[in-house]
């Protein structure tokens, strides 16, 4: 997998709207994305105005033209969606986002979702109240680990072409059960799992 991080990279950008970033090059001493990850990769990135109130952050797709395109905007100033900026000069930095790091707290699983997101976290608790099959688990990002653990016996997990569980199989989880996955190349694999029934 590609590195997604890399540091000393910071450039500007005038870009207005919501569209691709032009990036308008390094400041002495730093590197662009471009010589950093070069044409076609994604990274993280950050923007964020003169004054800092108005932000954005995601992960960005490189071209060979210096632009930075907006692949996934995990957060925002503009509740989560892509700023649409005005006029005037923005900092573009490369920074890891709180929801790429894998201590950032527990959040509930949409209950009884068949494919629920894993946008914004990592440690994910599922409290299913009836049977339900998850065939995928939605919104994240390469490179992303999640556990999930499970409080009740009503969630399985579909071994299928989103998700790749060992040995082939479907998982049904019991109580205080926990699977851990990681994301490559668009889809998850089984890195472990804990059966504590």
């Amino acid at each position: 997998m590609a590195q997604l991080i890399r540091p000393r990279v910071k450039e500007t950008t005038t870009t207005t709207g919501t569209g691709t970033y032009q990036l308008d090059g390094a400041p002495a001493t730093y590197w662009t994305f471009l010589n950093s990850f070069g044409n076609g990769a994604q990274c993280y990135y950050m923007v964020s105005s003169a004054d800092g109130a108005t932000y954005e952050y995601g992960l960005g797709t490189i071209n060979s033209s210096n632009q930075l395109a907006r692949t996934i905007v995990i957060n925002s100033s503009a509740g989560g969606a892509a700023v649409n900026w005005s006029a005037g000069t923005k900092t573009v930095l490369c920074a890891i986002p709180p929801e790429a790091c894998f201590n950032n707290g527990t959040t509930a699983l949409t209950n009884n979702a068949g494919s629920p997101s894993v946008k914004g976290g990592n440690v994910w608790v599922s409290n299913y109240t009836s049977p339900t099959t998850v065939t995928d688990f939605t919104s994240g990002m390469d490179g992303q680990v999640i556990v999930i653990s499970a409080t009740t016996a009503n969630m399985t997990v579909q071994h299928n072409v989103n998700i790749h569980l060992a040995g082939g199989a479907d998982f049904t989880f019991s109580s205080n059960d926990t699977l851990v996955l990681v994301r490559v190349s668009g889809a998850w694999f089984e890195v472990s799992r804990s059966v504590n029934t």
